[in-house]
């Protein structure tokens, strides 16, 4: 497992995976255009000053990769002990960093600007929304992955484990860009604060 972490981005289920990266990145994009195009009409848009939770949730995304990153590298020197401490870190950023952003929508309710308001409100919810759905199938692919690791003989590792945690690991990495992505478009090309 070791010496094959550099061939990993090679193996069919990686360039899968990959693959569906540009596929989340389409959805996404076709959000963020239909977002433009309702900001156009002026008429209907009111301005919406976002969270500032938000910006702490990216700190807590951005500091759940690196924990991931330890766990990852722990693995990858069978260290089970700092595997299993660095995942569990992981898991509680990450819902830590789903909690910031329902904090975040508290904010934005407190300010009267619900999911069935004013477009630019709403296309916070949904934007940010499939961003914390997305997030989840990584969160749990990660608990699986936790469990799986731990209630079986971690003295003889299955076939694909270094490949699985390298493929949730570059999920994670994705989903924290993307969302850098999402507050960067939100705050300076279209609420502009």
């Amino acid at each position: 497992m070791m010496n094959q972490t550099n061939n990993f981005y090679k193996h069919p289920k990686a360039f899968a995976l990959f693959i569906g990266f540009g596929s989340i990145m389409m959805f996404f994009t076709a959000l963020f255009s239909a977002l433009i195009t309702k900001r156009g009409d002026l008429q209907y848009w009111v301005p919406v000053i976002l969270p500032k939770v938000f910006y702490f949730s990216t700190i807590v995304l951005l500091i759940s990769s690196v924990t991931l990153h330890a766990a990852e590298n722990a693995m990858n020197k069978s260290n089970y002990f700092y595997f299993r401490l660095f995942t569990i870190f992981t898991i509680i950023l990450a819902l830590l960093f789903i909690f910031l952003q329902f904090q975040g929508y508290s904010y934005l309710t407190a300010q009267n600007h619900f999911f069935n308001g004013a477009p630019s409100a709403s296309f916070v919810y949904v934007i940010s929304g499939f961003h914390i759905v997305h997030f989840l199938f990584g969160i749990m692919s990660l608990l699986i992955y936790f469990f799986y690791t731990n209630y079986r003989n971690t003295s003889k590792p299955y076939s694909n484990q270094g490949l699985h945690l390298y493929m949730i690991s570059k999920f994670w990495d994705f989903m924290g860009f993307l969302w850098l992505i999402i507050l960067l478009f939100f705050k300076f090309f279209i609420y502009n604060i």
